[in-house]
């Protein structure tokens, strides 16, 4: 059976703690009480069991950091991620690849390796290609054109 200051503690306490976001801790109770508009310690020295009513702080978390804006794009960082990714493939010869040089009859890509290429870019730059845009673009300069349209990148 509780006493009756540890019933008025609790009772105090339970119906008080959800007005300041102080946790409890589990030896003894440090509740904060309110005081206008501000809260201030208090310290009631019984020890109450770990599974106690503690208040539960509700914070409000975002899945995206906020340090700064994204990179800036140039049309010349544009063209060197392109052409990052295309090296990477390896079915494209580095020594054959220039801006204009069409994927299926100068590099010898078929149409599997062209959806590739596709998906890659739309991994480096976080966006997707709609298939109808994706079959026009055969060759490193029309995705570099793309890309510099879909992000507003003009020179």
């Amino acid at each position: 059976m509780m006493s009756a200051s540890l019933r008025l503690s609790h009772t105090w306490l339970r119906s008080n703690s959800r007005m300041c976001a102080r946790a409890l801790s589990s030896s003894s109770v440090h509740g904060m009480t309110p005081v206008g508009r501000t809260c201030q310690p208090l310290t009631v020295g019984v020890a109450l069991p770990r599974n106690w009513f503690a208040p539960q702080i509700q914070t409000q978390m975002t899945g995206r950091r906020a340090y700064s804006d994204e990179f800036p794009l140039s049309l010349e960082l544009i063209k060197q991620r392109v052409n990052l990714v295309l090296n990477l493939y390896d079915k494209i010869n580095a020594d054959k690849l220039t801006l204009e040089s069409h994927f299926i009859k100068d590099l010898g890509l078929d149409s599997l390796d062209h959806v590739e290429i596709i998906m890659a870019i739309e991994d480096e730059f976080g966006f997707e290609i709609p298939d109808d845009q994706a079959e026009k673009l055969m060759t490193p300069g029309k995705i570099v054109q793309f890309v510099a349209d879909h992000e507003d990148v003009y020179e």
